[in-house]
């Protein structure tokens, strides 16, 4: 069955590439400060190489008249609490 409504298995190959192991140790908790001193990973277009770079790069990585779209949103700090039909308690 596929994992989301009309997705074909290409699609579905895609997804799979984004489902892995992450450790929780691995997973950012707050901004860094200073922001542009946040961790970029660079792919080279030209000869696929990997390049550890940071934001304060991306004037020099982006090509000329590149459109950038930046996402300002934020997580709503929220906490949902249900009791299951059983009487179990859900979090």
């Amino acid at each position: 069955m596929s994992p989301l409504p009309n997705a074909s298995s290409a699609e579905e190959h895609l997804l799979q590439a984004y489902d892995f192991d992450l450790p929780p140790e691995r997973i950012a908790q707050r901004a860094v400060e200073p922001r542009h001193s946040a961790r970029l990973l660079h792919v080279s277009l030209q000869t696929g190489q990997l390049h550890d770079r940071s934001v304060a790069d991306l004037p020099a990585i982006l090509p000329r008249n590149a459109l950038m779209v930046v996402n300002d949103t934020r997580v709503v700090p929220a906490r949902l609490r249900l009791q299951k039909a059983t009487g179990g308690e859900v979090e």
